[in-house]
């Protein structure tokens, strides 16, 4: 047996131990390790199917002795990588979106503003500027007139500017183009959506070099206790939306903003060498973090963004996942009145791990916590345009969780599908049809204990077959449907002029509710703005009483100064709004 043949041997072991948790097996388990640990590795793909694995058992360790040696397996890949650097290896397979962030690796992003600027001012001397191949000299030259004085007299004139020459001559010595282009840009007298819009034309790539806390390899939270898998890990077909949802609520701790700060720091880190850039962490809300401890070693830290930052009629919530203190995944929740569209991911290497019960404890945080009890799932969870939702087979993760489509056609092929399933245990669903199926919405509609409580429906089941009414209701409601028609009655009423339409439909609404557009601030003004355009839209608010009129008032009042939480809890009481 060749070198390559064993190493490839051991590492499929590896594997395949990982997902053991049989005590006897953990002496072969050490074994192998120590095996592992003692090779020299020539060429990426090997290094990195190492690295998933001992990452993977980072978070779900079997032993002390097993996290220990798990931990200086980690700890070498930097030597590891210098060694593929020496021997001139192809590095290009650490650049995949999903093996990125390696410990001795780099990576290139093109972050938005407000993560570029944490970038400068959280990995100074990690990030930088890739101005290899850079195209945009134009845009560039007209943007430095901004923090560069009398720029002007090149940029207005003349076609080309040695725009880098520029830069080197103005900003400190030792200062990298990033930290110093982003401190100065930051203090340009502009608004923040101005600046964001000015930095983003720009098409700026970043080069990230992670030390080693950063990476991906060594990114891990400190815990207090470590849980060690000595059981197998809990399996899908154990799990039951229903029990979980019904299941006592968790313990929902309030964090201060400096606990808040210095997760949002680790999240963003997280996400960031993974290609990721989520609005809630972008423009997470230091001070409105919670933390819910699930048990089995992991915990969830739930937040808001700052309002200025809030989606106009949806409820925003991002969450993220840390399980022995090591990164996992993240969740985003998207809600209006009961409904709430969930995206969760959970980052490719630990998919392996308990999957459907955390998605499980996440439904059940955000029902406690929001009270949203109807939970939909994007066609492109689930394959559509989504290549990897066809190939992991996503449809069926959430329909044996309870999902069902809410288009009647993709229904009727999933029952058509399920009868062949029924029928041979070595049929699989082809790709083809998976992506039929994945142009449909998923949807889990929660019943109250109330609605379950006696002897006769003890068998229903909580998937939207059981509820028809919720089923009908939100089969057909679509959000964009609003905002199609609101585009429609500028074109038809205004003329297609929008600030006509907003200053009327505002007018209209503030003497309806009685609220005085005098004293409310800009940021007031837009959010009661776009509530206006909507309500404008409904039929019979003129006949609403003297209480709907004021709840909806608080509904403004919340959504623009209070917490996400309280608005959605006050749209759910608006019988008529909904």
């Amino acid at each position: 047996m060749n070198f390559i043949t064993l190493l490839n041997r051991l590492l499929d072991q590896l594997e395949e131990s990982k997902k053991t948790f049989e005590i006897k097996e953990q002496p072969r388990l050490a074994k192998l390790l120590t095996q592992l640990s003692r090779r020299r590795y020539a060429e990426a793909e090997s290094l990195i199917q190492l690295h998933e694995s001992l990452l993977f058992m980072l978070a779900y360790p079997q032993s002390k002795k097993l996290l220990n040696q798990t931990k200086k397996l980690l700890a070498s890949f930097p030597k590891r990588i210098e060694y593929l650097k020496k021997i001139e290896a192809d590095l290009t397979p650490f650049e995949e979106a999903e093996i990125s962030g390696i410990a001795g690796t780099s990576l290139t992003v093109m972050p938005g503003y407000n993560f570029a600027l944490w970038l400068s001012e959280h990995h100074t001397n990690e990030a930088e500027i890739d101005w290899d191949g850079y195209e945009e000299e134009e845009r560039i030259g007209a943007t430095l007139t901004h923090v560069l004085p009398l720029l002007e007299e090149e940029v207005l004139v003349e076609p080309h500017i040695p725009f880098l020459d520029y830069i080197h001559t103005a900003k400190p010595k030792n200062a990298k183009d990033l930290a110093w282009l982003m401190r100065d840009f930051s203090h340009i007298d502009l608004s923040e959506k101005q600046k964001t819009e000015l930095y983003e034309s720009l098409k700026l790539f970043i080069r990230i070099a992670p030390d080693f806390n950063s990476s991906r390899t060594g990114l891990k939270r400190e815990v207090l206790e470590i849980f060690y898998h000595k059981k197998p890990l809990i399996q899908r077909r154990e799990i039951s939306l229903e029990r979980e949802l019904d299941a006592p609520a968790l313990k929902i701790e309030k964090l201060s903003g400096n606990v808040g700060s210095e997760i949002l720091t680790v999240i963003r880190t997280a996400s960031v060498v993974r290609f990721r850039e989520l609005h809630g962490f972008i423009w997470g809300d230091e001070k409105s973090f919670l933390r819910i401890d699930l048990g089995r070693g992991v915990t969830v830290f739930l937040n808001e963004v700052f309002p200025e930052n809030r989606l106009p009629l949806r409820a925003y919530h991002s969450g993220f996942v840390f399980k022995n203190g090591v990164p996992l995944g993240y969740v985003e929740g998207l809600s209006l009145f009961e409904k709430m569209e969930v995206g969760f991911n959970l980052y490719y290497t630990f998919r392996d791990g308990e999957t459907a019960w955390l998605y499980a404890q996440i439904l059940r945080i955000f029902k406690q916590h929001l009270g949203v009890t109807v939970f939909s799932v994007d066609p492109y969870q689930i394959g559509h345009e989504n290549k990897e939702g066809i190939e992991s087979g996503a449809f069926w993760f959430y329909r044996k969780l309870g999902f069902h489509p809410m288009l009647d056609e993709v229904a009727e092929i999933v029952e058509r599908e399920e009868k062949k399933i029924a029928e041979s245990k070595n049929y699989r669903t082809p790709s083809k049809i998976l992506r039929k199926i994945a142009k449909s919405h998923l949807l889990y509609a929660y019943i109250e204990n109330s609605f379950n409580n006696s002897d006769s429906n003890r068998n229903l089941k909580n998937t939207i077959i059981s509820h028809p009414q919720i089923q009908k209701q939100w089969k057909d409601f679509h959000l964009r449907n609003i905002l199609l028609a609101i585009q429609k009655r500028m074109s038809q009423k205004y003329n297609g002029n929008s600030p006509k339409m907003r200053i009327a439909t505002s007018q209209k609404i503030a003497l309806l509710l009685g609220v005085d557009l005098k004293n409310l601030k800009q940021t007031e003004h837009e959010t009661f703005g776009n509530f206006a355009l909507v309500l404008s839209l409904i039929p019979n608010i003129l006949k609403w009483n003297k209480e709907e009129k004021e709840l909806t008032v608080e509904i403004f009042r919340a959504k623009v100064n209070g917490t996400e939480r309280n608005y959605l809890q006050l749209i759910q009481k608006h019988k008529q709004l909904r």
